[in-house]
């Protein structure tokens, strides 16, 4: 090396050097003194190649924030607005018990979050708690709420479970919205949660409440431009002052399905969407789905607006298998209302008789009829982000053909394993499920399937039903948490309120915390 050259780079202030690709790396506010600096020293010949402008855009973006951010830590009182108050003293907002509850890398990706102005997209793998670290930016913003949460329908019980749980909302000041004719129940509510279904028909209403602060859940349900869903929904993004957009799988290797999520969270950045086609989409007469500049883009949105972690990389944070609750919301339907006069005819009994055991095995029955819908639409929402190879656990031979019928439809390849699978054809079946990627699913019965089984290749367990026998759903969750397994595991339990799962849960939460297996 010229070690005129090296003197001439160290008079530059905020130069690093990266001994790993052996390379000058210079604050972008700082290039024309790199450039002045080099120029002078003899014998060398430079040029200056200027970032692009999305780059130079989402630079000078970063600049402010990081200012402003600045400036709001060096006051103390912050100027009375949270936006200035910076991200320690706006972290500390957050409730005690939430967190208290946040592993180490969902606390950096709140404060990401809050350094970015509240405007981000939270691309963490599914099971690495995406709804958390939402919750806890939004407890942040309070003068900011109400606060508008969009969601596919099959999350929508799931958030307001939520948001009763973690920000200890009153039931009174959420809107758990389920039709059009739901729509004033918005008006004096703290959060309303919205279908992405319902978002056009409740479009004028929703955008004259002016919100300041939405959450969108599976935003990559936003990935199509011209779909009119997504034309309702990015006005109401570009409106707020935050904006938090939830999804597991940012298209990283298909850069036009993430424009329109990029566009909603940073219009000054993302202007046009043929700069952004051409620079990174691979365009050409045959359209706009190939991938070019990708380190470009991603140090782009991963300094600017997105934060994404994969359970490899935060492996040494997670607890073995972690389990969660995901409420589904339950249509009116001819099994619902068996499932509602059993229940009755339940609360008639006066003491334990026959009957009541007969009574509750039909409420089984019914409950898991009426879970169908529910359940396929959960399944297509987890297709639909893209999901890793997870395995589906119910009881009751209507559920299991109800999803094995959803990834028909779907074309998403999978296993199944019952009662009337062959035990002969059983270890062919778990050979493809661990060896072939394309095969994602593994549709299981909790008994049949339940034990003797290794499907390490999954880290996910979803069971569309509980079971009466906590020891039936430890062995079940094992077949993917046993040896061999190098993710935490997680799993989820769909459930209902109002039918056989409020009396189930509450018997098989209890027997697993004795067990030890909570």
């Amino acid at each position: 090396f010229d070690e005129l050259v090296v003197a001439a780079i160290k008079r530059v202030p905020g130069r690093e050097y990266d001994a790993a690709t052996r390379r000058w790396n210079f604050p972008e506010s700082h290039l024309k003194d790199a450039a002045a600096a080099l120029k002078s020293a003899p014998g060398v010949c430079i040029e200056v190649v200027m970032p692009v402008p999305i780059v130079q855009r989402a630079l000078a973006v970063m600049t402010q924030l990081e200012r402003a951010a600045a400036a709001a830590a060096a006051t103390l009182d912050g100027g009375g607005d949270l936006g200035d108050l910076g991200v320690e003293a706006a972290y500390e907002r957050i409730p005690e018990t939430l967190r208290d509850a946040m592993f180490p890398f969902q606390r950096e990706g709140v404060k990401f979050g809050l350094a970015r102005g509240g405007r981000v997209l939270i691309g963490d793998q599914m099971g690495l708690g995406k709804t958390i670290q939402a919750l806890a930016l939004v407890s942040c913003y309070p003068e900011d709420w109400p606060c508008l949460v969009l969601v596919p329908t099959s999350l929508r019980d799931a958030w307001e479970s939520a948001l009763r749980r973690w920000l200890g909302v009153r039931p009174s000041l959420i809107a758990a919205v389920a039709s059009g004719a739901d729509g004033n129940k918005i008006n004096g509510a703290a959060f309303a949660i919205v279908p992405y279904s319902l978002v056009g028909k409740l479009g004028e209403k929703l955008a004259r409440k002016k919100y300041q602060i939405v959450v969108c859940d599976e935003s990559h349900f936003l990935k199509d431009g011209k779909a009119q869903r997504t034309k309702a929904v990015v006005p109401l993004i570009k409106a707020a002052r935050r904006a938090i957009c939830l999804t597991g799988t940012p298209a990283l290797s298909r850069p036009i399905e993430l424009y329109t999520q990029l566009e909603a969270l940073r219009p000054n950045v993302f202007t046009k969407f043929n700069e952004f086609a051409q620079r990174y989409c691979s365009g050409s007469r045959f359209g706009w789905q190939g991938c070019t500049n990708a380190d470009e883009l991603f140090g782009v949105i991963s300094r600017l607006v997105m934060v994404r972690r994969l359970k490899k990389d935060v492996l040494t944070q997670l607890p073995p298998k972690t389990r969660e609750q995901v409420f589904l919301p339950l249509p009116k339907s001819e099994a619902l209302s068996e499932v509602k006069a059993i229940r009755e005819r339940l609360n008639d009994i006066k003491e334990s008789n026959r009957d009541e055991g007969r009574l509750m095995n039909q409420l089984y029955v019914a409950s898991a009829k009426a879970k169908i819908g529910p359940v396929q639409e959960y399944l297509e929402t987890l297709i639909d982000g893209g999901a890793d190879k997870f395995l589906f656990f119910a009881h009751h031979a209507e559920l299991l053909d109800a999803a094995a019928a959803t990834l028909k439809k779907r074309k998403i390849q999978h296993i199944r394993i019952d009662g009337s699978t062959p035990s002969t054809a059983r270890g062919k079946l778990v050979e493809t499920f661990q060896t072939v990627d394309a095969v994602r699913v593994a549709v299981l019965s909790i008994k049949a399937a339940g034990v003797g089984l290794t499907l390490t290749a999954a880290s996910a367990v979803i069971f569309g039903e509980l079971s009466w026998t906590p020891g039936e759903i430890v062995q079940a969750e094992d077949r993917a948490h046993r040896i061999g397994q190098v993710n935490s595991v997680s799993v989820q339990f769909l459930c209902a309120r109002n039918t056989v799962d409020d009396i189930m849960w509450g018997s098989v939460q209890n027997k697993l915390e004795n067990l030890g297996q909570v």
